[in-house]
């Protein structure tokens, strides 16, 4: 753990200066499209959603900045295009992308000055034109990405912006449909009368329902304190796309299967290979960190949380600080200066996360054989001055 710290504070020492420029590059950069997305809204919500991934992929991408800055050697493009299906995750379990909703939807209302009288929807909908641009917006970026070698290097940037595209308007459109799911789940007549056995047991028997909220909260907990750290971790290993993926072919299994397989045309057989090394290739990267993050042993991972929780915990203790050296004012005040000292937290915290997720993957690398070699590499290239691989 020593050896952690200590590559934290040296990473942060060096790094700094560049890691809050990118930081508050990034911040600037998703206030100033979610502002532009609102606006676009309040014309045709549609225009809204296409601007909005925008906003989000600013933030990605200054991560992945900060990520890189640190650990350099591999292409920007190439390292955000890989990771905003993680990243997008990440930030769905952290609360950021219902905060930038939350932005953009007070940002259409404000611009339209609260208007009654606009008849312009606040939402989309699930419709043709919807469901056409998530399926046109992946098919153009997986077409990009199958002629990347003949095309110029810029369309990579393209081919993540489509990334965002399909992957937010999806959920949202994903969202539409399965919102009411969890009524009609409750009104079906097994569910009432298990809900009625759950409360008539925990009423006779109180000490059920005591072990059940225990263990409702520590499940809850856990998803925190646990799964956020991992999967940060497990980003870093995306970012830095550590290649050391083996795969085996796939198999559609022998007999009637596999006889009517080949008796799709060619052509349809190939794409659908092609479609399905995309989609698999998604989770490639997540497979290959989660295995260098497991053999990096427990006791090194559960000190990594606990370093990651007290570095969290760190900002709510700095605002807190900050709001007693500024002294009492009145709610107006508050209300006024809340987001800017937000912001000076944030500088100096998240800087100092991505320099303490760097070291521990750097320390993740150098527990196993194919870490140890790519730590190996990154010597040579920095000692004969070569950045792209």
């Amino acid at each position: 753990m020593r050896e952690i710290v200590g590559s934290t504070l040296r990473l942060y020492a060096r790094r700094w200066p560049a890691l809050v420029s990118i930081f508050l590059a990034g911040w600037i950069a998703n206030y100033l499209l979610i502002r532009f997305a609102g606006w676009a809204a309040n014309l045709d919500p549609l225009f809204g959603q296409l601007i909005l991934p925008l906003a989000i992929l600013a933030r990605i991408a200054s991560y992945v900045g900060m990520f890189l800055v640190l650990r350099p050697g591999r292409s920007f493009a190439e390292a955000l295009g890989t990771s905003i299906l993680p990243f997008f995750i990440v930030f769905a379990t952290w609360g950021l992308i219902k905060d930038d909703w939350v932005a953009f939807s007070l940002a259409q209302l404000q611009q339209r000055d609260f208007d009654p009288e606009n008849t312009v929807p606040l939402f989309i909908g699930v419709t043709p034109i919807t469901v056409g641009v998530v399926v046109v917006a992946f098919v153009l970026r997986f077409l990009i990405k199958r002629f990347a070698a003949r095309l110029p290097k810029w369309f990579s940037l393209i081919a993540a912006y489509l990334e965002a595209v399909w992957i937010f308007i999806a959920i949202d459109i994903l969202g539409q449909l399965l919102a009411g799911v969890p009524a009609w789940l409750q009104s079906r007549r097994v569910v009432v009368w298990g809900m009625e056995v759950i409360e008539t047991v925990t009423a006779a028997v109180p000490a059920i329902g005591w072990v059940r909220d225990v263990v409702a909260w520590i499940i809850d907990q856990a998803a925190t304190l646990l799964g956020l750290p991992l999967a940060w971790l497990t980003i870093a290993g995306i970012v830095y796309a550590v290649t050391t993926i083996t795969t085996a072919p796939a198999t559609l299994g022998a007999g009637r299967v596999a006889s009517r397989w080949q008796r799709v045309p060619g052509f349809l057989r190939k794409r659908v290979r092609e479609l399905g090394t995309d989609l698999a290739g998604r989770w490639h990267p997540i497979a290959n960190a989660a295995r260098l993050i497991w053999r990096a042993g427990v006791l090194t991972m559960a000190l990594f949380v606990l370093a990651y929780a007290i570095l969290d915990t760190s900002g709510l203790w700095l605002s807190l600080g900050i709001s007693r050296l500024l002294g009492p004012h009145e709610l107006q005040w508050w209300m006024a200066t809340s987001a800017p000292l937000s912001l000076l937290v944030d500088t100096i915290v998240e800087p100092l996360r991505i320099a303490l997720i760097a070291a521990t993957w750097g320390y993740c690398l150098g527990r196993s054989e194919a870490g140890r070699a790519e730590l190996e590499l990154e010597q040579q290239e920095r000692r004969v001055g070569v950045v792209d691989r």
